[in-house]
């Protein structure tokens, strides 16, 4: 029998609004707002990819380990 492995992460974590690399929070985007730039690092984003670290550094970070 193969373990699975879930990661959660609070539900009021704002993944797609905090840069992935230099931990700038966004205020000011939308869910509209699918690519933007930090301006603190440079970095430029892709909304659902930059989310998508912040969500697995989120759980790993919190240790929100769930084992099935």
């Amino acid at each position: 029998m193969q373990r699975l492995t879930i990661l959660r992460i609070d539900q009021f974590e704002l993944p797609i609004k905090i840069c992935n690399v230099y931990g700038f929070h966004n205020k000011d985007l939308t869910l509209a707002d699918r690519k933007w730039d930090c301006p603190d690092c440079n970095t430029k984003h892709d909304g659902d990819i930059n989310a998508s670290i912040n969500i697995k550094k989120f759980a790993l970070d919190n240790q929100n380990l769930i084992g099935i």
